[in-house]
């Protein structure tokens, strides 16, 4: 056997484990978003993924690990989506602004990753119920988040565009008041668009911390997320 064949061999392989992991990871948001972490069994995520039991734990450890990766998946990408260019935003209170608008975006475009929250109770403040069901990755990264925005913080009260309170009450209080935002929205039957929800929050945020005059309401595209299935599709 030549070395391009098994090359190519072991690019087959790489690329079938990568379908079978996103699989899983997908059903597996459906089932946790469904029953909760606890109430969750392997057997019905690998049902909700179309694979079999044997594939599953030949690509996870088990549930654990399955509930880890889910959280860091959706993290790395809510992070990274909240944070694209806000370095040609001028002012720091508006990128915080900003940010807060697109994880309220994010999570409204990704209602199963939202009810996985609320179903389990975390708190996003100190990520602390993550940490007791599976304290790994998904923990720390979504610290390493609270720290980026506590920093955000930081530079807004640094350049006297909120008012002067400890960085982490702020920091805190704003990541309560996302998650309150969504957590109403999702029960009151998801009955206002994105847009409006983001703009709520942020009007909330400008009057009960901004030390500058508002500019209005930030803009958000009203269509879904790029590259993401809208909510319907999500539920389907």
């Amino acid at each position: 056997m030549t070395q391009t064949t098994t090359s190519r061999r072991l690019d087959r392989t790489e690329a079938r484990r990568q379908m079978y992991r996103a699989l899983i990871l997908e059903g597996a948001e459906r089932e946790f978003a469904r029953v909760g972490f606890s109430d969750a069994k392997v057997q019905d995520i690998a049902s909700a993924s179309d694979v079999s039991l044997a594939t599953l734990y030949k690509t996870f450890a088990g549930k654990d690990d399955i509930y880890d990766a889910v959280h860091l998946m959706r993290m790395r990408e809510l992070i990274a989506y909240a944070t694209d260019s806000l370095s040609e935003i001028e002012s720091h209170f508006d990128r915080l602004l900003v940010a807060i608008a697109r994880q309220t975006e994010y999570f409204t475009t990704h209602p199963n990753y939202l009810r996985m929250h609320i179903r389990d109770g975390q708190s996003w403040a100190t990520a602390s119920e993550i940490g007791k069901i599976n304290p790994k990755s998904a923990a720390a990264t979504w610290r390493a988040g609270i720290a980026m925005m506590n920093d955000g913080v930081k530079a807004a009260i640094d350049a006297e565009e909120i008012v002067p309170l400890r960085p982490e009450l702020v920091t805190g209080i704003i990541i309560s008041a996302l998650q309150v935002w969504l957590t109403d929205w999702f029960e009151s039957g998801e009955d206002r668009p994105t847009a409006e929800v983001g703009n709520e929050l942020t009007r909330h945020l400008r009057r009960s911390f901004g030390n500058l005059p508002s500019d209005g309401d930030l803009t958000l595209s009203s269509e879904p997320m790029n590259g993401q299935p809208s909510r319907r599709e999500q539920n389907s």
